[in-house]
């Protein structure tokens, strides 16, 4: 879940959340390639492309973000090819045929966005982003969480963009989309869950199932000066990270380790996010223990 050398959620801090003009979906040259059916095509070929743009335009999928992001990855898979534009004779047919498959392959992953995510894509701005903070922190959760689940569900599609600097590029809007669904399920309360405890009781254990490129965030209001001990039991590719109130202090971050002991530097909304990159559906069970202060 990392850029080279600097976490993508570091990046955008560093840069300013929502600074204005920053980190805008930057796109190349248009390079438009043949959709569309042509009196050159085979009536194979004019078939696929018509079922093509029959599921792009059921998605609600926009057609010039959609061939930029075909492009993009179809040229990634064939850097030789990069910036060429594929004409309808007879001589490009089988690189037709290996761009239509790129596409029909993207339009399923695509599907699994929401709606209005999909119809968002090509226009993500830093406003977008501004907006999601303000709407996670108003349930005391942070942007770094929002963004631990919108990695985890698109690294589990898109791996190959693991460690790749891609926000300026059209995938970077699918990562987007994909934030965007993780900051409605927070919202919904799909994915996020208030730890309380019972009168006089100092521990709490949470368990459940992970589907793959599945999240969830936990928060516990906790105290200035209490012990936390915390023990994770479950498969080690699900991730674990911890955030202090504030957002300042982050004592795990995608993490593998499966405990925790410290004393708490803050009160308020602690945040305890589990991620799974399992390509399986694995369970979890999250143990929280705090030790109260003595009465004085």
């Amino acid at each position: 879940m990392t850029f080279p050398f600097i976490k993508r959620r570091q990046f955008l801090k560093w840069i300013g959340w929502g600074g204005v003009g920053v980190i805008t979906t930057v796109v190349a040259h248009q390079v438009t390639q043949p959709i569309n059916t042509s009196e050159n095509y085979s009536p194979e070929e004019k078939q696929r492309k018509g079922r093509l743009s029959d599921r792009r335009q059921e998605l609600g999928i926009d057609q010039n973000f959609y061939v930029n992001l075909v492009n993009e990855i179809f040229w990634q898979r064939n850097p030789n090819l990069k910036g060429r534009n594929l004409s309808d004779s007879l001589a490009d047919e089988n690189l037709r045929f290996a761009w239509d498959r790129t596409a029909d392959e993207l339009l399923d992953k695509l599907s699994r966005l929401s709606t209005k995510a999909r119809q968002q894509l090509g226009n993500y701005t830093a406003s977008d982003r501004e907006r999601w903070k303000v709407e996670v922190n108003q349930v005391n959760v942070g942007s770094r969480a929002s963004y631990d689940l919108g990695d985890a569900a698109f690294y589990n599609i898109f791996p190959e963009q693991r460690g790749r600097e891609f926000l300026d590029e059209p995938i970077g809007q699918v990562w987007y989309g994909f934030v965007s669904d993780k900051v409605s399920a927070i919202l919904a309360g799909s994915a996020l869950e208030r730890i309380t405890f019972a009168p006089e009781a100092t521990s709490k254990t949470v368990s459940g199932t992970l589907r793959p490129g599945e999240g969830k965030v936990f928060i516990a209001d906790l105290t200035l000066e209490q012990t936390l001990e915390l023990n994770l039991k479950a498969n080690l590719n699900v991730l674990l990270s911890v955030y202090s109130p504030s957002g300042k202090i982050i004592f795990l971050e995608d993490s593998a380790k499966r405990t925790l002991l410290t004393q708490l530097p803050e009160t308020g909304f602690y945040e305890f996010v589990i991620a799974s990159t399992a390509a399986t559906t694995v369970g979890y069970q999250l143990i929280i223990n705090v030790v109260l202060q003595s009465k004085k």
